[in-house]
């Protein structure tokens, strides 16, 4: 799912982008480009507006950590030998991770 926000730090190997969730998503070094980023500071400025995707959400109470991708096809993911995507996961920002639900996988 593409979200839509604003570059708030810009470093040597990692950006932050205000998503309008509780925490900052970070861009790693690399899901900054297509290929390989030497310096990511050349790549957005502080205040830009960009478009990015959960690539995943993890960490735990009080260290909560949401990464994020520039570039779409660095998060989706190759399953079974079909490219299936990454799923709509914006719902469980914020879920406490010791939370449980019950529920049905499908394909």
């Amino acid at each position: 799912q593409a979200l839509k926000g604003k570059v708030t730090t810009v470093r040597e190997s990692a950006i932050f982008v205000d998503v309008h969730t509780e925490i900052d998503g970070f861009v790693p070094r690399h899901l900054a480009g297509a290929g390989w980023v030497p310096d990511i500071r050349g790549v957005v400025k502080t205040g830009q507006e960009v478009t990015v995707w959960i690539s995943k959400i993890g960490g735990i109470e009080g260290n909560r950590k949401l990464e994020i991708s520039l570039v779409e096809s660095k998060v989706r993911k190759s399953s079974g030998g079909k490219n299936k995507g990454i799923k709509d996961v914006s719902g469980f920002i914020g879920v406490d991770d010791k939370r449980w639900f019950k529920g049905t996988i499908r394909d």
